[in-house]
């Protein structure tokens, strides 16, 4: 099965990302495949521009 785990958040250091972290070991230790997008880490722009 195909999961997907998606983090905003962008302190390396947070709550978040340990959620995240455990999650995705979880995952991983239960045979699923797992995509994990940081989307801070990605440059993703939450802003919706005119252009």
């Amino acid at each position: 099965m195909n999961v997907s785990v998606i983090l905003g958040y962008p302190y390396e250091k947070s709550f978040n990302r340990a959620i995240a972290n455990k999650v995705l070991d979880t995952l991983n230790a239960n045979g699923y495949d797992v995509y994990f997008h940081d989307l801070h880490g990605e440059g993703f722009d939450p802003l919706l521009r005119g252009e």
